[in-house]
């Protein structure tokens, strides 16, 4: 799974191939663990989603990776 670009001013891209055909959720959360966006994406047929990131404040973010309940993946993302 990756992510870019990082760091961002906007929108990221997830480029997920590993999660092709499954339904997973993207959480992006702040350094306090609150859940600022959160994305369900359902039967994944395209190898990359987008996360519109714009509207959150300059700083230090993680996005994460859950499928079946369980956090597969953390990437760190830095806002500027």
């Amino acid at each position: 799974i990756n992510v870019y670009p990082n760091p961002t001013k906007g929108s990221v891209i997830i480029n997920a191939l590993a999660l092709n055909g499954l339904n997973y959720s993207v959480e992006v959360k702040n350094v306090l663990g609150q859940t600022l966006i959160s994305k369900t994406i359902k039967n994944a047929s395209e190898h990359f989603e987008t996360i519109d990131m714009s509207t959150l404040s300059k700083g230090v973010y993680f996005i994460n990776f859950i499928y079946d309940n369980k956090q597969l993946a953390t990437k760190k993302i830095i806002v500027e």
